[in-house]
């Protein structure tokens, strides 16, 4: 790389370090791809060309906006979306458009099936003020399920938001149809399992707040866990079992952890 190419992506890497520690390594970890190559207009590059499956290739080039895209962009659509999801990095030129339209508070994720796509990228596209936004979240060689789900999670607990919205990188599609097809599904579970969630408070809420107030004298008169700070070994795993959903199913499990971890 020159001189330029090195501070670009230092520059970038620095971002993505701080966002995404794991990433920042896996990305420096990367080789080469020779399928993935950058192209240059007088003397600077434009456009990076992948060689896909069977003889074709796809280039991403800063070209103006789909109209899709374009569209929501200058309708500001975006304004009371709380969850945007770019399948596709490309330039990054639809993450700009939805940047400069979404909300404040959304939560946008960008997700890139190709580390090796993503590196080169960003050692040849200033791309640091985007990827720093606080409403960007990028996701890079995940699978969809760690993409989406887990990410979705970590962010809002559980997810109630089915309406979310999801634009395509037409390009990126279809050179890694295979890889999107599965996001396709993972998308849909997840749109249903918000719905779902949607659901339960809705009909559940009420019945909740009457147990957590039940709860309260119980959760006074009993005594603290502090005193069982520094009682147990270094690396002892411990398991915090609260009601929910999920302990009908999974408390049989408890039984065979109970000589091996701390059960609280």
């Amino acid at each position: 790389m020159s001189f330029s190419e090195v501070s670009i992506y230092n520059k970038n890497l620095a971002v993505i370090r701080e966002k995404e520690p794991d990433l920042a390594r896996r990305i420096e970890a990367e080789p080469d791809d020779p399928r993935i190559r950058i192209v240059h207009d007088s003397g600077k590059p434009s456009a990076i060309e992948v060689s896909c499956s069977g003889d074709g290739s796809v280039r991403f080039s800063r070209e103006r906006l789909p109209d899709n895209v374009s569209r929501l962009t200058q309708r500001k659509l975006f304004s009371f979306t709380d969850v945007i999801i770019l399948a596709g990095a490309g330039l990054c030129g639809t993450l700009e458009g939805t940047l400069n339209s979404a909300d404040s508070t959304a939560f946008i994720l960008m997700i890139e099936p190709g580390v090796a796509y993503f590196k080169k990228l960003i050692e040849n596209f200033e791309v640091s003020r985007l990827l720093a936004d606080p409403r960007v979240n990028i996701s890079v060689g995940e699978n969809p399920v760690d993409a989406v789900m887990s990410r979705l999670e970590r962010r809002f607990g559980i997810f109630t938001s089915p309406n979310f919205r999801v634009i395509k990188n037409g390009l990126s599609v279809s050179c890694f149809s295979d890889y999107y097809h599965h996001l396709d599904r993972v998308l849909e579970r997840q749109k249903a399992m918000a719905e779902s969630n949607l659901k339960s408070i809705s009909v559940l809420s009420g019945k909740w707040q009457k147990n957590i107030l039940s709860n309260i004298p119980y959760i006074i008169g009993r005594p603290c866990i502090k005193p069982l700070f520094g009682k147990f070994n270094k690396g002892v795993p411990a398991i915090i079992v609260a009601a929910g959903p999920s302990l009908d199913k999974n408390c049989r499990w408890l039984k065979n952890a109970e000589e091996s971890m701390v059960i609280i």
